[in-house]
This record gives C-alpha cells, sequence and structure tokens, in this order.
C-alpha cells in the first residue's frame, strides 16, 4: 500500500526509465504538482460510492494508473515528440489508464485501499461475516451484529 495521493517526487521515480533520463526536466514543477493532483483526484473519483473520500491508501496499481493519468497532460505541456518511440508509448498508457477508471466505475476492477472512514483495508464491494455460537451473542446484537 501507498501514501495518498500522488506526489511529484513518486510521479517522477515512475518516470525516470534511467539516471539523468528525466523525460519532464524541463516542466514547471508547479504544472506537474497540479496535474499529479489532477490524476490523484480523477482515480478516487472514479472509485464513487466504494470509498468515504479522501482514500488514505492506495495500492500500486491505483497509484501506477494515476501516474499514467497524469504523464499526458505534462507531456503536452512539455511538447509532443511524435519521432520519440516513449512518447508514444506514454499516450497509449493514458489510453489504459483512463479504460481502467472506466472499470474502476464499473466496479469491474477490485483495487485495494484505506479511506478516511477509519474501517480498515477492503473495498465496499464485500459482506461481513459474523460468526458466534452463544446464543446470548445473537439476544444481545441480533443477526446483524447491530449494523442492520
Amino acid at each position: 500500500m501507498q501514501p495518498y495521493p500522488l506526489t511529484r517526487a513518486t510521479f517522477l521515480e515512475y518516470a525516470i526509465a534511467r539516471s539523468g533520463d528525466n523525460p519532464f526536466e524541463d516542466v514547471d514543477a508547479g504544472l506537474v504538482d497540479r496535474w499529479v493532483a489532477w490524476a490523484s483526484a480523477t482515480v478516487q473519483s472514479a472509485m464513487g460510492d466504494r470509498i468515504v473520500p479522501p482514500l488514505v491508501e492506495w495500492d500500486e496499481c491505483l497509484e501506477g494508473h494515476a501516474v499514467m493519468l497524469a504523464w499526458l497532460p505534462i507531456m503536452n505541456a512539455r511538447g509532443y515528440r511524435k519521432d520519440a518511440g516513449r512518447d508514444n508509448e506514454i499516450r497509449d498508457m493514458a489510453k489504459d489508464a483512463r479504460e481502467y477508471c472506466d472499470r474502476l466505475r464499473a466496479k469491474s476492477e477490485n483495487p485495494m485501499f484505506v479511506d478516511s472512514s477509519a474501517t480498515g483495508i477492503g473495498t465496499r464491494d464485500t459482506i461481513g461475516i459474523v460468526s458466534n455460537r452463544s446464543v446470548e451473542y445473537w439476544r444481545a446484537n441480533g443477526r446483524c451484529g447491530r449494523r442492520c
């Protein structure tokens, strides 16, 4: 699990393929901060009613897709280089990230996260199962464990 939201430092860790190879070194840091915040909010929004915003932690899959969402607008601010194979890959990965967000909205993806409800790691798409042998427990709590 990774801390939410995505930061510029984490974004650049993903973006720098090799030491000294920062494709966004000429892009203003404030602009990068804005786009990584936008990408984080986009992923959080795609989680919809499964979370109590804001997210506190998210898994590497959610974080990685936020990076892929942020890459394209930051690359466009820097200038798209048609002859650079890496720029074409970034464009394709941004498309994949948008498709992933669509699957999040449709709840066909089930990532791990911690939200601000402090209920722990999990998703809202799961059910709780309570097991207890004592009759007193069931008399005191009912079949829903006081959560109905």
